[in-house]
């Protein structure tokens, strides 16, 4: 469940490497991944309204899914045999799915917010 996941991950001890990179001192906790800090630029007329990075962040998501499809082999190796080649097909479909519906998503809104700023 996503309450399970959330407690999990907050409670991973990070590398404290990790402390420079989120501006806060070592020694660092998951919970600091799961802060979502807003970008200004989401409304900054002058730069588009966060587009650049809007655009890298759902061309990243489908540069992961590609680099997790190249390593598809790999996954099945590492699940119970019975069950492996169905589970990371329907992985990888569901997902296809969610990158495609997130990509369209994030840039139809980041068109909208273009384009109802009068300045740009």
């Amino acid at each position: 469940s996503t309450a399970r996941t959330r407690e999990m991950v907050s409670s991973l001890p990070l590398p404290d490497a990790c402390a420079g990179y989120l501006q806060v001192q070592a020694p660092v906790m998951g919970n600091a991944l799961l802060q979502v800090t807003p970008f200004s630029s989401l409304t900054s007329p002058s730069q588009l309204c966060g587009l650049a990075e809007r655009c890298v962040g759902v061309e990243s998501v489908r540069s992961l899914l590609t680099s997790l499809q190249e390593r598809r082999d790999d996954l099945v190796a590492l699940l119970p045999k019975d069950v492996a080649q169905e589970a990371v097909d329907r992985f990888f479909q569901a997902e296809e799915v969610v990158a495609s519906q997130l990509r369209s998503f994030v840039l139809m809104n980041a068109a909208r917010d273009v384009w109802e700023v009068p300045d740009v």
